[in-house]
């Protein structure tokens, strides 16, 4: 203990002797009840002082807390600096070091220290602390004299910041960015981790190598920078990239700019290179695709490495490529649309895989059209197109694209067909829109192509009150949510939206707190495929599809090709919507049933169910295919055990019908305890058929009757009776009979 003491006194003694003749003036050491001690050795550029020239200072921000002198400790055989800090608990310490011959200060270091009264370090553990006389990077705070060292520092992540010109070898082993400031690099850059590298002077003063090279990183990301008197060249991808993106770049004076040996996709963007062999050069180890885009390059060349390798080149922009050197025979040259491409000399292009195709003239390639290119299945198909088709000559377009395949093109109203080896005319449909669907059948699987120019996506629409039949002319698949925001400023409870075999959806209000939105089964617009909208409101309006700002993932939609029963889709021009939940012996279904519906034994429709947040349920968005007033009958069968089972309802097929909704679903009826088809019409409905305004009557008191149209909607309820009202207009009713919690659905022919 009393060693101690006198240990700690000789230092606080020590230091009020440096702190009289210190650089930086006089120790604060007064108001401080206590200090602490920091045994040290001092570090400057790396190696370890042994001169009692040098001072070091300890700082609590700009205020003097501490001084000592280097001294030699015999104990330890080396220099040590022994000084008390004068602060209190919550403290934080930097550090500077002066020498007293050179009268020159260092401030460079990274030392951070906390006031802590129990001492940092000891004659034979010293306390590190390390000055830089200049500092080339930083992370941070953090200053570092070479970019190695910074790089050995860094974490995932972090960006390290040049502070002055570099000449340095140097492997880029973490994903990190190096951001040049402007400064200049001259040297080798080896990434081996993800790395961005930007705001830098590659300068090679006749390096004989790469200023860049990738070993194993998998995305490269180099912008806004220059490079220039690399005697090899800029760039070489020599192995394992993913993506190499090259943004806002200028190369002169070098043999290549970018070699691409081993790279999936490399992106050049407003890129200006010029080069004695090439400014790109693939060297065809690899399939790959290398984008092009607002850039001018002295000169574009592809090796021949292997005869069996494609490489797709594709230009987006304008672009001025100065000369073409290709060996390699499957080189794939593709012109985005709206861009261009100047070059001296032809080169064969081909169409690209969005279905335009390009020109040459007077040394400018550039984009003439677009084409839509579809499959029609044999049968019925809706069908709307995203280029711009229309008027008389657009009809006789689409006719022409059907060729012999086409029978008949049918309008809202009306329609042409094909006989005789051609379309007959018809004063009522003698043009098309962009704006419309049209429903077309052909005698076998057709590829059909269209050329034009792409149609405007956000070509406005017209809504009337009924069926519309809307096209969707775009070229791309958006999700539901985003390509109706717009329609939310029109839509009404109960409108719908439905595809031919793509599912459905309502725009729903909910009566219990107002939220409205649309839902259903349906997720995503299909391009080429045309829709029918139910709108409810009295006026008239117009709409557009809303575009995303970003591109975004369309969710697929849901059809029933996997199911377990699988209609002829296409057999049918119209179908009805039935949007129902199943009732099993009282309990509502979940998700482990599909139900079907049959006209004969022929399946024209099947569903899974569909969770509705709104509801809380799951519910069936049934599209059933159809014509006449066919009976239909359903079945539903448990995915778990593999049986099926016959349900108690008969409805009557309608064309654009639309039976329960997602506030008032139809109740389908299982019940798996003797209440199946045997004695599914136990109540009696007479007459029936019937006539107009003819009394209906029933065997018993009914406890509850509903009577739906062929639309679907309730025209009439009753309690507790055994006749009900006639029905006022002709057509095809659903009598739906509960008593005792059991449901019966009767179909009634009014002539």
């Amino acid at each position: 203990m009393k060693k101690n003491f006198i240990f700690a006194f000789l230092m606080v003694l020590c230091s009020l002797v440096h702190g009289q003749v210190a650089q930086w003036g006089e120790v604060s050491n007064y108001g401080y009840e206590n200090y602490m001690t920091i045994t040290s050795s001092i570090y400057l550029d790396g190696v370890q002082l042994a001169d009692d020239d040098y001072q070091v200072g300890v700082f609590y921000n700009d205020e003097l807390r501490g001084l000592s002198a280097m001294e030699y400790s015999a104990n330890a055989g080396e220099y040590r600096a022994f000084i008390s800090v004068y602060g209190e608990t919550g403290e934080t310490f930097s550090f500077k070091l002066f020498n007293s011959n050179t009268n020159t200060e260092y401030v460079i270091s990274n030392n951070s220290l906390a006031y802590d009264m129990e001492g940092v370090g000891t004659v034979m553990n010293p306390y590190a602390i390390k000055f830089l006389s200049v500092a080339t990077t930083a992370i941070g705070e953090a200053k570092y004299a070479t970019l190695s060292e910074a790089i050995a520092a860094a974490q995932n992540g972090e960006t390290i910041e040049l502070l002055d010109n570099i000449t340095e070898d140097v492997t880029i082993n973490k994903a990190v960015t190096i951001d040049g400031k402007e400064f200049t690099y001259t040297g080798k850059m080896t990434a081996k981790a993800d790395v961005t590298v930007k705001n830098l002077n590659f300068d090679g003063n006749g390096y004989n190598g790469y200023a860049f090279e990738t070993r194993g990183a998998n995305y490269v990301t180099i912008e806004d920078c220059t490079a220039a008197d690399y005697g090899y060249g800029f760039v070489q991808l020599a192995s394992g990239t993913a993506l190499t993106t090259v943004k806002n770049v200028t190369v002169t004076n070098v043999n290549y700019g970018v070699k691409v040996d081993y790279s999936n996709a490399v992106v050049l963007e407003n890129v200006n290179i010029t080069a004695a062999v090439a400014a790109v050069l693939n060297s065809n180890y690899g399939e790959k695709t290398i984008t092009i885009k607002d850039s001018e390059l002295s000169i574009l060349g592809t090796w021949k490495r292997n005869d069996t390798v494609e490489t797709t080149y594709v230009f987006e922009g304008a672009n001025t490529i100065g000369s073409f050197v290709i060996e390699a025979a499957l080189d794939n040259f593709q012109l985005a649309t709206g861009a261009t491409l100047t070059a001296p000399n032809a080169i064969e292009m081909t169409a690209a895989e969005a279905g335009y195709y390009v020109e040459y003239e007077d040394g400018v390639y550039f984009t003439v059209e677009s084409k839509q290119v579809q499959t029609l299945a044999k049968g019925w198909n809706w069908y709307s197109s995203y280029i711009n088709i229309s008027g008389e000559e657009g009809l006789r377009t689409l006719e022409n694209a059907l060729g012999d395949n086409g029978t008949t093109i049918k309008k809202n109203g009306s329609f042409v067909e094909y006989d005789a080896n051609q379309w007959i005319e018809n004063d009522d449909f003698n043009s098309v829109s962009v704006e419309e669907m049209y429903m077309i059948n052909v005698i076998d699987d057709t590829d059909i192509q269209i050329v034009a120019d792409f149609a405007d996506p956000t070509t406005e629409i017209t809504i009337k009150k009924g069926w519309n039949w809307i096209s969707y002319p775009v070229s791309e698949s958006v999700n539901f949510e985003t390509a109706l925001a717009e329609l939310a400023n029109h839509a009404q409870d109960g409108d719908r939206i439905k595809s031919r075999n793509n599912g459905y959806l309502e725009y729903v209000v909910n009566p219990n707190n107002g939220n409205e939105g649309w839902d259903g089964s349906m997720n995503s617009f299909v391009p080429g495929q045309g829709y029918m909208y139910y709108s409810n409101s009295e006026a008239e309006y117009t709409f557009s599809y809303t575009m995303p700002e970003a591109k975004e993932e369309a969710r697929p939609n849901v059809t029933a090709e996997n199911n377990y029963w699988v209609p002829n889709t296409a057999a049918f021009s119209d179908n009805m919507t039935i949007t129902a939940v199943l009732n099993i012996d009282g309990n509502m279904m979940k998700d482990d049933f599909e139900v079907a519906a049959f006209v004969n034994g022929e399946v024209r429709g099947s569903a899974r169910p569909v969770f509705v947040e709104s509801a809380g349920q799951y519910m069936l968005f049934l599209t059933i295919y159809g014509e006449g007033n066919e009976e239909l009958t359903f079945k539903c069968y448990d995915i778990y055990s593999d049986e099926e089972y016959s349900l108690n309802d008969r409805l009557a097929y309608s064309g654009n019908a639309m039976i329960g909704s997602i506030n008032e679903p139809f109740m389908l009826n299982l019940s798996t305890m003797g209440i199946g088809e045997n004695n599914a019409n136990t109540v009696s409905v007479y007459p029936n058929p019937t006539t107009a305004n003819t009394a209906i009557s029933f065997e018993t008191t009914c406890d509850l009757v509903e009577v739906f149209n062929a639309l679907g909607a309730k025209v009439a309820e009753y309690r507790n009776v055994e006749t009900i009202n006639g029905m006022e207009a002709a057509g095809v009713y659903l009598i739906r009979v509960t008593n005792d919690n059991a449901v019966q659905n009767c179909r009634l022919i009014v002539k």
